[in-house]
């Protein structure tokens, strides 16, 4: 039964409030007007800064996207140029034969030096 009451209570004073509200005297009406005026006219104002703020952020992310496609094409040519890993393994396999033939020919160059510089002073000897 209290909460009844203290509801209904406090239903009335809400009541009592909005119809205070809804009787103002003309003066509080029309300052009540004037700060609406004001507050779309300062809404409107954000709206227009912040439909600026999204164009620049737009012109500048295209620009970031640009140079970013720019990179890509640029990376794309490089890796284009780029040696494949089968034809290193080729070139390379090949360079290393080629190194082994040299060192057969240099072991062998040795070799022979080698056994002339030791048979002169053999033969210097006995002649």
């Amino acid at each position: 039964m209290q909460e009844d009451v203290t509801g209904i209570s406090t239903v009335i004073r809400m009541l009592a409030e909005i119809e205070r509200k809804i009787n103002l005297p003309r003066e509080d009406v029309r300052v009540l007007e004037e700060k609406v005026v004001q507050l779309a006219e300062h809404i409107e104002s954000h709206i227009l800064y912040s439909e600026r703020a999204v164009d620049k952020a737009e012109e500048a992310m295209t620009k970031r996207l640009e140079g970013m496609n720019e990179f890509r094409s640029q990376l794309t040519d490089q890796s284009k140029m780029f040696m494949t890993i089968d034809t290193y393994d080729v070139n390379h396999k090949l360079l290393e034969s080629k190194i082994e033939a040299l060192q057969k020919i240099v072991w062998g160059g040795l070799a022979v030096v080698s056994f002339i510089a030791f048979l002169i002073p053999v033969l210097m000897h006995f002649l």
